[in-house]
């Protein structure tokens, strides 16, 4: 669902670490999390999951950029 790079920049970014073999269930949380998700309300819904999700495609660019670039 996730490629190599996206999974990698959301264990960098999220709040509660990622396991190695992480699934759906794992990966929603974090993605809902860059979307402004809190845990202390009801589950995330569809807005802030895309909110979350558009948020790690440019942490994916700025991410890419610097490692074309050497900086990582």
């Amino acid at each position: 669902m996730l490629t190599p790079t996206q999974l990698e920049v959301l264990r960098a970014f999220a709040r509660k670490p990622l396991p190695e073999n992480a699934t759906a269930r794992d990966a929603f949380p974090a993605i809902a999390a860059l979307g402004g998700h809190l845990r202390r309300n009801s589950e995330p819904g569809w807005q802030t999951l895309g909110r979350g999700y558009e948020q790690l495609l440019v942490l994916v660019q700025g991410w890419s950029v610097a490692k074309e670039a050497g900086k990582m």
